[in-house]
This record gives C-alpha cells, sequence and structure tokens, in this order.
C-alpha cells in the first residue's frame, strides 16, 4: 500500500530582539521557500529569565495570529 507521511515543520522565526515586525520579515521569508510552517520562538524559553516569559508569549502569540 502508499504510505502517506505528514511533515510539519515550525520555524524558530519568533524573536524578541525585533519583535512582531522581524517575526513578520522572516514569516514572508518562509512562506516564500518552505510553506507551510508553524512558528516557533528562537530557541527554548528556558534560555530567557523567568520575568520575560508573559511578554515572550504575548509576542508569539501576535505572531500566530499574523497571516
Amino acid at each position: 500500500g502508499v504510505r502517506v507521511v505528514v511533515n510539519h515543520r515550525y520555524w524558530g522565526l519568533v524573536h524578541q530582539s525585533d519583535g512582531l515586525e522581524g517575526t513578520r520579515r522572516r514569516m514572508q521569508t518562509a512562506q516564500r521557500f518552505a510553506p507551510p510552517f508553524g512558528v516557533a520562538w528562537e530557541c527554548g524559553l528556558r534560555a530567557f529569565p523567568v520575568e520575560s516569559i508573559p511578554s515572550m508569549l504575548a509576542l508569539h502569540r501576535a505572531a500566530a495570529d499574523l497571516d
């Protein structure tokens, strides 16, 4: 029989250093070269101070809402 493999890619496109605008630019580039994809943080949240997590999650949520 035929075996179907579904591959979901999540790229580390969300960066706190340049916020939503930088994320949008990276998403536009990914859309040209590697669709479809999901967005992820640039690296694990463990690498950042605990107090920065709420703003990071808000940025990630906003990025997920971009088309």
